[in-house]
């Protein structure tokens, strides 16, 4: 995954925008991405490996219990996205 900065590099910028970029800009998608690596790969990261049964179920508890647009808005507010 590139750094956030190096959308800036006048060379590299342009691809990454160009690859990276589609409905959203390329640094809101680049911004959910590391906050996603980072927090699966944290304190969160031991807790994707488990035998709790198969992920196909995990997957529909999660769809079931989760407030999803509240976890958006969280997030968001984590990397201080506006919108």
């Amino acid at each position: 995954m590139p750094r956030l900065k190096d959308l800036k590099d006048p060379e590299v910028g342009p691809v990454l925008e160009k690859v990276f970029g589609a409905a959203a800009p390329a640094e809101k998608r680049l911004k959910v991405a590391k906050f996603l690596q980072h927090w699966a790969a944290r304190l969160h990261g031991v807790g994707t490996w488990h035998g709790a049964g198969v992920p196909q179920t995990q997957r529909f508890m999660f769809t079931v219990l989760t407030d999803f647009d509240k976890k958006k808005k969280m997030a968001k507010k984590l990397i201080s996205m506006r919108k």
